[in-house]
């Protein structure tokens, strides 16, 4: 049986308590369990990687491998970000699945101040992911939208050389200009 499955049978409102260890981007976390209800099933500072669901953020460059590889424009600012609203928290986090993997869970993070993806997406730092969408609740899906387009309308951040429709209601590309 997997976490995901575990949390959902164990724990209160299929959510658990997870202290936020480490950002590795704006969308990829290390969790460390807490959650006294998974004591039983041995899980109890057990530790995973958390991917937010619905949500990419751009990635952080790695500076220990040789060639060095470079962040991804506004990749430092969406850690930044994330880091000072989660980082060393504890908080509740309801499990959607995992990644094709199945090395990576997708979940959702429920702050007490709102929703961190919809956060994300409305500063411009991150964009919908259409594969880990696809695990949420359809009623979540249309504000994470919504916040998206206002983000992209108002060339936000990661959104900076974005063109907008075209008259003929035809979604130009997304080029992107460092």
């Amino acid at each position: 049986m997997t976490l995901v499955e575990k949390v959902k049978r164990i724990c209160t409102n299929g959510s658990v308590t997870c202290v936020i260890e480490y950002i590795f981007d704006g969308s990829r976390y290390r969790c460390m369990v807490t959650d006294p209800e998974l004591e039983s099933a041995g899980l109890l500072y057990g530790s995973f990687t958390l991917i937010l669901a619905g949500v990419s953020c751009p990635r952080v460059g790695n500076s220990r491998v040789t060639p060095p590889t470079p962040s991804e424009p506004f990749a430092d600012a969406a850690r930044d970000f994330v880091e000072l609203r989660l980082l060393q928290r504890e908080l509740k986090i309801t499990l959607h699945g995992t990644d094709k993997s199945g090395v990576c869970l997708v979940g959702t993070v429920n702050h007490p101040r709102g929703n961190i993806a919809a956060e994300v997406l409305k500063n411009g730092l991150g964009r919908i992911s259409d594969w880990s969408i696809r695990m949420l609740n359809p009623g979540d899906v249309p504000p994470l939208r919504i916040v998206e387009n206002t983000a992209k309308v108002r060339r936000l951040q990661c959104f900076v050389c974005f063109l907008g429709v075209s008259n003929d209601n035809i979604r130009l590309p997304h080029i992107s200009c460092i």
